[in-house]
């Protein structure tokens, strides 16, 4: 295995330059702005589309949502179709232990502009529609 204990001067002094001029800190309360509107309205398409059968709190750090359905039937429903409707994620699976009573999605929002954000909520909503019960009359709500 080879190691480079050196640096790369020419790199750490452009760094330095980025840090002194505040231009990092400039990027970085932009980038954060542009994440937490992303994050707000990742929020909003879920409360609008999935207030009756999810439950889930905004996020104070990271750059995804965790949320948990009160039917998994209906989680069901949505990995069952997900391929289906050209959606990806992690299988609710792989953030629970056996017996699985605790699954949940976990939904990255940070890489999504709202059109794309739009798009995957409203393929996700379509999927749990196949497993919800008559018993929700929730419509879809689209921006």
């Amino acid at each position: 295995m080879i190691i480079d204990r050196q640096g790369n001067v020419p790199t750490e002094l452009a760094v330095v330059e980025l840090i002194e001029s505040g231009e990092l800190h400039r990027h970085a309360r932009k980038a954060l702005q542009v994440y937490l509107g992303r994050r707000n309205a990742f929020a909003r398409l879920l409360r609008d589309n999935f207030d009756d059968i999810i439950d889930f709190k905004v996020p104070d750090g990271g750059l995804a949502f965790w949320i948990t359905f009160r039917d998994s039937s209906i989680l069901d429903s949505i990995e069952d179709a997900a391929a289906s409707r050209n959606v990806r994620f992690l299988p609710s699976r792989s953030f629970a232990i056996p017996p699985y009573e605790q699954r949940g999605l976990r939904l990255g929002y940070a890489s999504l502009n709202p059109e794309e954000a739009a798009r995957a909520v409203r393929a996700l909503r379509q999927s749990a529609d196949i497993g919800i019960r008559p018993k929700s009359t929730k419509q879809l709500v689209m921006p």
